[in-house]
């Protein structure tokens, strides 16, 4: 009687958790909402400590800390072209990425050597524009310009395998050369970080150089002080080139944007997206989304080139697919269909 007294026993109580299992909805038994307030811990890739992408991404981290509160959030250094790389490889649970690059991994077009495509998108947060200055005493006006005139200029197009360097090779093939030739004609392309850049221009060691950022960009404006600068306008038979080929939206610098300039500017530009692997849990895509929307009005206030961003910008011109978290967060805010 003893041990039937024990199976019986046992026998209702697995049928009474079963039974309350059943009647728990997905709270309890799916997993569907049973983390919907746990705090998010995750590796963020971004750029430089010194870098616009690293202040974005401390943002990303107190969007995250304020929704989900005990939420850890790792920053490390990188850089939005080899970024893709270790998103899609797993290597980090997020990042920051260009849309331009994220284009090119899924076709393994260069700076990449095979296809990449376990990347999804969480939300394109600003644009990173291309801009070239130069001094003006060359009495140029536009990029085409250069190479037209086989011009002897020093230019430094940021550090290899970055985003500028690597649309500045692009722009090249637009145009019709390669660097070879650039530089069999006397021009001469250093690759030195945005830093190193504007102060070798400011010591006169350059004569200009080239970055894919916010605009305006700090570095430009710094320079601005005791420089007669120009920025250099894209061609726009160049520019539609850099559309279709790899992947880049048009975009205008308003002439004032900064302070020596004139009119206003045609050339392109790439999106700034965080990016998660495609296979990524839904729940840390929902979670980054909902983060960021939550708290738009402080992320708006990082830097000025963020401050039109709005819920429907961030799921536009991202390079790749939205992920099914994050998708499925927009469409229960009613920005998406």
């Amino acid at each position: 009687m003893h041990v039937m007294l024990k199976r019986t026993i046992a026998a209702f109580t697995m049928a009474a958790l079963f039974l309350a299992t059943a009647c728990a909805g997905p709270d309890q038994a799916g997993n569907e909402n049973q983390n919907a307030d746990a705090p998010v811990t995750a590796t963020l890739a971004g750029g430089s400590p010194t870098g616009m992408l690293f202040l974005v991404c401390s943002g990303v981290s107190e969007c995250v800390g304020r929704s989900y509160p005990g939420s850890s959030i790792t920053i490390v250094p990188g850089g939005v072209a080899a970024n893709v790389i270790r998103i899609s490889n797993g290597e980090v649970d997020a990042g920051m990425a260009h849309s331009a690059m994220l284009f090119a991994a899924a076709d393994g077009l260069a700076p990449y050597d095979e296809v990449l495509d376990n990347t999804a998108t969480i939300a394109g947060l600003y644009p990173s524009t291309y801009q070239i200055i130069m001094k003006e005493e060359l009495g140029v006006s536009s990029f085409g310009e250069i190479i037209e005139k086989k011009m002897k200029v020093r230019i430094s197009i940021d550090q290899p395998g970055s985003s500028t360097a690597v649309a500045f090779e692009r722009l090249l093939t637009q145009y019709g050369v390669d660097r070879m030739e650039f530089e069999a004609w006397g021009g001469s392309i250093l690759q030195k970080n945005q830093e190193d850049s504007a102060s070798m221009l400011r010591d006169g060691l350059i004569d200009g150089y080239a970055m894919q950022t916010l605009c305006p960009a700090r570095s430009i404006q710094e320079n601005e002080v005791g420089n007669e600068l120009v920025m250099l306008a894209i061609e726009p038979d160049i520019i539609t080139g850099m559309i279709d080929d790899f992947g880049y939206a048009p975009t205008v610098i308003g002439k004032g944007v900064y302070g020596f300039m004139i009119s206003d500017i045609d050339t392109f530009y790439t999106s700034t997206v965080l990016t998660v692997p495609a296979d990524a849990s839904e729940e840390l895509a929902y979670k980054l989304a909902r983060s960021l929307v939550e708290n738009l009005d402080y992320l708006r206030q990082i830097h000025i080139g963020l401050s039109d961003l709005t819920p429907l910008s961030m799921t536009q011109d991202l390079g790749a697919p939205l992920h099914p978290g994050a998708e499925k967060y927009y469409r229960e805010i009613g920005i998406l269909d």
